[in-house]
C-alpha cells in the first residue's frame, strides 16, 4: 500500500501526518470495503451574481490564481456548480430576464455569469444545477421580487416557458446545465428575493416544466425537489411523492444545511425514497449570526471550517450524494449583498490590497473535494466514539480515502484496519485528517 495522510487545524493547514503499521487494536476502526452505498456525485460552490461581480475586479493574475484554486486537479478540483436565474441576495441588484412584450432578455448576464463561466469553461467543463430565487415580479402576487409572494394562478404556464427558456438558452451557449430546481427555500419569506410554495404548488409547476422541456427537445435535465433545509426535508418528500406522476420524473431532492444538526433527516428520505439522490446545494457561514456587531470579526476562523466538517461527513453517513457550497468568491466584507446579508465565502478577495484570502473552510473543504473523485462509493463505517467522525470512500481508480475528524481537544490515537492491515493515526486535537490509500 501507498499511503498519504494530511491534517488541518487552527495553525496547520494540508500538513503531511505521520502514520505507521501497528499490531494494536486500541481504538481500531475497521474498514470493511465490500460495504459500499451511495455513489458521490461531486462537490462545487455557487457562481453567483456577487461571485461573477467580485471575478471581474480582479487583474488576470489574480483571477487565474482563483480558477486553479478552485477547479484545477491541484486545488479543490470542483466539478460542480450552482447558478441563479436572476438575482438573488448576493447580486448588486435585483432584476430578471422577462421584457414588456413578453419576450426575454439574457444580455445582463453578459457583464455577471456569462465572463465567469466563460473562463471556468476554459479550464474544465462542470455540471451546473441553476435555480430561480423568484419569478419575476409580474408573474407573482405581491408584485414583488422580495418578501415571498406566491406565483400567481394564470402565470404557472408562462413561468415554465421562462425556466426552460433559460434552460435552452444556457445550453445553447455550451454549458453543462444538467439540473434544475424549482424554487430556492420554498417555505421561505425572506426580505430578499423568495416565493413561496407548497408542496402542490411546486409539483404543478414542476410538471409543467417537465412538459415543456419535451416540447422543446430538452431531455437531458435532472429535476430536483426542494431546495431548502433538512429539518422539514422528509415531509416535503412525503407529501410531495404522493404524486406518482412528480416521483417518476424527479431525480432527486437538493437540501441546505441552515438548521445546522437534521442530518438523521436525509436517512429517513432515503429509507423511504431509495431511488433518490440527495444534492447538498447550499450552505456557508452566516456572519451576522455570529456577530451581527462586527460581522467581519468572524471571518476566517477555523471553527467556521468545522461547520462545513461536521455537515459534510454527517451529510456523507446519512447518504448525501454530493455537495455545493454557496458563494465561490465573495469581497473581504462578505458580499456585495443588496440586503447586507453578509457571509464567509471559503476564498475572499481583498478590495483594498487586491490579493485572495483562503479561509479555514477553503482547506477543509480541499479534504473532501481534492481527493473524493465523481462516481466514488460511499463506505459504511461504524463509529461509536464520542467527538469523532470518520467516512470513507472508494474511487473509481480503486484508491481509499477515509476522513476523519476528531473534535476533542486532546490528542486520539486510532487504528485503521483495512484488509490485512492496520494503520496507526495520532490525530491532533480539533483537527481534519485525510488518508489516501492506493493498493
Amino acid at each position: 500500500m501507498k499511503i498519504k495522510v494530511i491534517y488541518s487545524d487552527k495553525d496547520n493547514k494540508l500538513q503531511p501526518l505521520e502514520y505507521k503499521y501497528s499490531k494494536s487494536k486500541t481504538g481500531n476502526v475497521k474498514i470493511d470495503l465490500t460495504k459500499i452505498r451511495q455513489t458521490m456525485m461531486g462537490f462545487g460552490g455557487a457562481l453567483t451574481p456577487a461571485s461573477a461581480y467580485v471575478y471581474k475586479q480582479m487583474d488576470d493574475k489574480t483571477k487565474h490564481e482563483l480558477l486553479n484554486a478552485l477547479y484545477a486537479p491541484k486545488g479543490l478540483n470542483y466539478n460542480l456548480g450552482r447558478v441563479c436565474i436572476g438575482s438573488c441576495d448576493f447580486s448588486t441588484s435585483t432584476y430578471d430576464y422577462l421584457l414588456s412584450d413578453g419576450s426575454y432578455d439574457y444580455s445582463i448576464e453578459n457583464t455577471n455569469l456569462f465572463p465567469f463561466l466563460d473562463d471556468v469553461y476554459k479550464l474544465k467543463k462542470i455540471s451546473l444545477i441553476a435555480v430561480p430565487w423568484t419569478p419575476p415580479k409580474v408573474y407573482k402576487d405581491n408584485n414583488d421580487y422580495l418578501h415571498g409572494g406566491r406565483l400567481k394562478d394564470d402565470c404557472y404556464q408562462k413561468y415554465a416557458k421562462y425556466l426552460v427558456s433559460y434552460v435552452s438558452m444556457m445550453k445553447q451557449r455550451g454549458y453543462h446545465l444538467d439540473y434544475l430546481t424549482m424554487q430556492n427555500e420554498p417555505e421561505a419569506k425572506q426580505t430578499w428575493e423568495s416565493c413561496l410554495y407548497s408542496p402542490e404548488q411546486e409539483n404543478k409547476l414542476l410538471l409543467l416544466v417537465h412538459e415543456e422541456l419535451k416540447n422543446c427537445r430538452v431531455n437531458d435535465i435532472k429535476l430536483y425537489l426542494f431546495d431548502h433545509n433538512r429539518d422539514t426535508i422528509l415531509n416535503r418528500a412525503t407529501t410531495s411523492f404522493k404524486d406518482k406522476k412528480v416521483r417518476a420524473i424527479v431525480d432527486g431532492i437538493a437540501y441546505h444545511f441552515y438548521d445546522r444538526d437534521k442530518f438523521k433527516e436525509l436517512s429517513k428520505v432515503k429509507n423511504r425514497f431509495k431511488e433518490k439522490n440527495l444534492l447538498f446545494t447550499e450552505g456557508c457561514i452566516e456572519l451576522l449570526c455570529l456577530d451581527s456587531n462586527n460581522p467581519t470579526s468572524q471571518i476566517g476562523k477555523f471553527k467556521n471550517g468545522l461547520v462545513y466538517a461536521i455537515n459534510y461527513l454527517n451529510d456523507c453517513n446519512n447518504y448525501s450524494n454530493g455537495f455545493i457550497d454557496w458563494n465561490v468568491l465573495l469581497d473581504n466584507n462578505g458580499g456585495p449583498n443588496h440586503v447586507g446579508n453578509y457571509c464567509e465565502a471559503p476564498i475572499m478577495y481583498d478590495l483594498d490590497n487586491k490579493k485572495l484570502i483562503f479561509n479555514a473552510s477553503y482547506y477543509v473543504i480541499y479534504h473532501f473535494a481534492h481527493f473524493i473523485k465523481p462516481e466514488a462509493k460511499f463506505i459504511k463505517i461504524r463509529n461509536q466514539k464520542n467527538n469523532f467522525l470518520i467516512s470513507g470512500f472508494i474511487n473509481p481508480d480503486n484508491s481509499i480515502v477515509i476522513i476523519c475528524l476528531n473534535l476533542d481537544l486532546k490528542k486520539r490515537n486510532i487504528n485503521i484496519g483495512i484488509e490485512s492491515q492496520n494503520i496507526h493515526l495520532c490525530l491532533k486535537p480539533c483537527s481534519i485528517s485525510t488518508m489516501v490509500i492506493n493498493k
